[in-house]
C-alpha cells in the first residue's frame, strides 16, 4: 500500500495516464576498443614539443574511457565518459601548469577533437586500433627523414630509419 505521505509521485499520476518509453541502442558496445592518435596545432601555429604529441585511449562498452597524452616528454593520464551524443569534455591536470581541456567526439572508427590550454589549441585524431591478426604491410622497410639544412632549430642532416611492421598494428622504428 502506498500512501500520499511517503510517495510524492502519487499526486503526479492520474487514472488512465499513458507513459511512453524510448529505448536507444547502446552505441558504445560496437565501438569499444583501443584508439591511438596524434595531436598538433592548426596550420597557423608553430608545432613544438609542448603543443603536439600522441594520445592513447581505451573505450569501454558503457562509454567510459581512460587514456594518456604523451606531451613534452611526459605522460598525462585521463579518464572520462562519452554522453549519448558521443561527446566528452575532460580536464587533464598538470603539476605546476595550467590544465589541458580535451573536447572529444567519435564516429565508427575514429575519435576527433581538440586539446586546449592557455596559449594554444591542438587538433586531435585517434584511429581505432586494428583487432585482426592480418596486416597487409607486415615486413621491413627503409626510409629517409630529410633534414632542413638552412633552419636553426632542426637537425641539419638527413637520417636513415629502419622500420619493421608486424601484425596487427605494431611498428618498430630504429
Amino acid at each position: 500500500t502506498v500512501t500520499a505521505t511517503n510517495n510524492p509521485l502519487k499526486f503526479l499520476m492520474q487514472s488512465n495516464m499513458v507513459l511512453q518509453a524510448n529505448f536507444v541502442t547502446n552505441p558504445f558496445i560496437a565501438l569499444k576498443g583501443s584508439y591511438l592518435g596524434l595531436f598538433r596545432p592548426s596550420s597557423s601555429e608553430a608545432v613544438t614539443g609542448t603543443n603536439a604529441g600522441a594520445v592513447a585511449l581505451t573505450l569501454a562498452e558503457q562509454g567510459t574511457f581512460s587514456g594518456s597524452l604523451r606531451l613534452a616528454g611526459g605522460s598525462l593520464p585521463f579518464t572520462g565518459r562519452f554522453d549519448v551524443g558521443r561527446q566528452a569534455t575532460v580536464k587533464v591536470v598538470r603539476t605546476g601548469k595550467a590544465p589541458l581541456w580535451l573536447n572529444l567526439g567519435f564516429d565508427a572508427q575514429s575519435i576527433t577533437g581538440q586539446i586546449s590550454t592557455v596559449g594554444w589549441t591542438a587538433d586531435l585524431l585517434a584511429l581505432r586500433r586494428a583487432t585482426s591478426s592480418s596486416n597487409a604491410f607486415v615486413g621491413r622497410y627503409s626510409m629517409l627523414v630529410m633534414g632542413e639544412h638552412a633552419a636553426a632549430n632542426t637537425p641539419p642532416g638527413d637520417s636513415p630509419l629502419a622500420v619493421s611492421a608486424s601484425a596487427p598494428s605494431s611498428i618498430t622504428v630504429s
